[in-house]
């Protein structure tokens, strides 16, 4: 347990540092701690959306989130490739696979659901299905390329770390 509250530290500590490495262990339990943080401040978001009659908590909290959201999701970027590096692999391989990756799948469930919800409302292409299936197979495309990415991302994620140091054991800050 001591060990998790250390790498939590030592992550807010190294919150947007690329370099050096992390262990297996240490990603998980971070990976952890924002995943709890994130589903503790989107309940909270559904308790004052539902109940609050404030104009600024109504406008401010979801703004603090997705503040939060977006913080989180580059310094699990950057954690991600101290991870790579861990195992002997080199931390851009990280940016494509773990931050290209979740990019497809977060906007392409995106799309969707906005294409949806206008195709819903009314047809989108009243005189043409063709666009609607092109529209529609270009979103699914890009959310199974993103998907078969961070599936290779997970697949690095949990290899073992290189007992002995390797060449990003202890990067220079200028080269």
């Amino acid at each position: 347990m001591e060990r998790s509250a250390f790498t939590i530290k030592d992550f807010l500590r190294n919150l947007f540092g690329w370099r050096g490495r992390l262990s297996r262990s240490g990603y998980w339990t971070l990976w952890l701690f924002v995943w709890f943080i994130n589903s503790v401040l989107g309940r909270v978001f559904a308790i004052i959306a539902d109940s609050s009659h404030h104009e600024i908590l109504d406008t401010t909290f979801p703004l603090v989130c997705l503040l939060w959201y977006i913080a989180t999701y580059f310094a699990l970027l950057f954690a991600a490739m101290r991870r790579y590096h861990d195992s002997g692999n080199p931390g851009w391989l990280a940016l494509v696979l773990h931050g290209f990756g979740r990019l497809c799948v977060i906007g392409s469930v995106g799309w969707l659901g906005f294409f949806f919800l206008l195709s819903g409302i009314g047809n989108v292409f009243p005189d043409n299905d063709k666009k609607f299936l092109r529209v529609l197979g270009g979103g699914v495309l890009v959310f199974a390329v993103g998907f078969i990415l961070c599936i290779a991302d997970f697949l690095f994620l949990i290899r073992k770390s290189e007992p002995e140091e390797n060449e990003y054991e202890k990067l220079p800050l200028t080269k």
